[in-house]
């Protein structure tokens, strides 16, 4: 009996040992596989350009130079563009000193502007319009005593609005506009 089982042992260690053995060279096979597959997949990574004022060039590469330049799309102006070797200064001045960039207003520039008389008034005059930080807040302080409260101002909603709406306004804290608002009252029962 002990023989018996020595030899069912036997044989069934060289089963085990030899499905142990397929199942390796399966996996293997599989690991073979997904290797090959991976390094397919490894393709060379393309570098996007994380400076907002890439988006305004057309880069190129100039065969007579051989050197990568970019082109302005507003103006035509060419640079040299390889940012390793001419670092991306040139094209951020560039940016920024073009005439022929569309949007570009300065805080103190004039603008025209529609002015809502009533509502639901059709006719609206077209008049001058400038940015003024000051004049802003006393239409927030306007409204803020009339209609809702100080909270408001610190809700994200309101502050996407604004962001939106008027982006050059800084919005002032709760507390400031408290405080401003109580030198407001006190400045009108003064007089």
């Amino acid at each position: 009996m002990v023989g018996l089982q020595n030899q069912v042992s036997s044989d069934h260690l060289e089963n085990l040992e030899h499905d142990f053995n397929d199942n390796i060279d399966k996996d293997m096979e599989w690991d073979e596989e997904d290797m090959e597959v991976d390094s397919k997949k490894r393709k060379k990574r393309v570098v996007t350009s994380r400076l907002p004022w890439w988006d305004h060039f057309i880069k190129f590469h100039c065969e007579r130079d051989n050197i990568q330049k970019a082109r302005c799309k507003y103006s035509g102006r060419e640079i040299k563009a390889d940012a390793k070797v001419h670092g991306t200064r040139p094209l951020k001045n560039l940016y920024e000193s073009c005439k022929k960039r569309p949007h570009d207003v300065t805080a103190n520039q004039n603008q025209l502007s529609f002015q809502q008389t009533r509502m639901g008034d059709r006719d609206a005059p077209l008049v001058n319009w400038r940015f003024d930080q000051d004049k802003t807040r006393e239409v927030l302080y306007y409204m803020l005593i009339v209609d809702v409260p100080f909270k408001t101002v610190e809700q994200p909603a309101f502050r996407h609005f604004i962001s939106v709406a008027c982006p050059m306004f800084a919005t002032p804290s709760r507390r400031t506009i408290i405080r401003d608002i109580f030198n407001i009252y006190v400045n009108g029962e003064q007089d």
